[in-house]
């Protein structure tokens, strides 16, 4: 298990990105919303502080990895993981999501990624402005 990369000499650490296929919760309308997020808080609060630590050290690290060397090539790659907004989303914006298509359009080895773009630009923006209004709904 190694990092991704470093692009050039100038990028101080590696990185890496997650993927879209992770579990995330959110609070529903119900009768106690602050109640139903002080309970989340302190779920979350837990896992992090118990439950991460006994999965990445204990299974990751020393289970699962071969050697040291490999441990700390996990803790590098954790290092760097990094958040990406259209990953992340990846399901509000199906098909057009525009990570999902320059992925496609590399590993194809296509050379229309202009002409694929604009095919799928209307469907990406009514499918963002959607998400965006109703995340700005629950606002009000």
């Amino acid at each position: 298990m190694i990092p991704f990369p470093k692009y050039d000499s100038a990028q101080e650490n590696y990185g890496s990105s997650t993927r879209s296929t992770f579990s995330g919760l959110g609070i529903p309308k119900c009768g106690n919303a602050e109640f139903a997020d002080l309970i989340l808080e302190a779920f979350s609060s837990e896992s992090y502080r118990t439950v991460s630590p006994a999965y990445y050290e204990i299974a990751m690290k020393d289970k699962y990895s071969r050697d040291s060397v490999s441990a700390q090539m996990y803790d590098m790659i954790k290092a760097g993981v990094r958040y990406d907004f259209a990953i992340i989303n990846a399901q509000i914006m199906a098909d057009v999501n525009p990570t999902i298509l320059t992925r496609r359009q590399i590993c194809r080895e296509l050379d229309n990624w202009i002409s694929t773009w604009e095919a799928s630009e209307k469907v990406f923006t009514t499918n963002i402005e959607a998400y965006f209004d109703d995340i700005l709904a629950l606002e009000e």
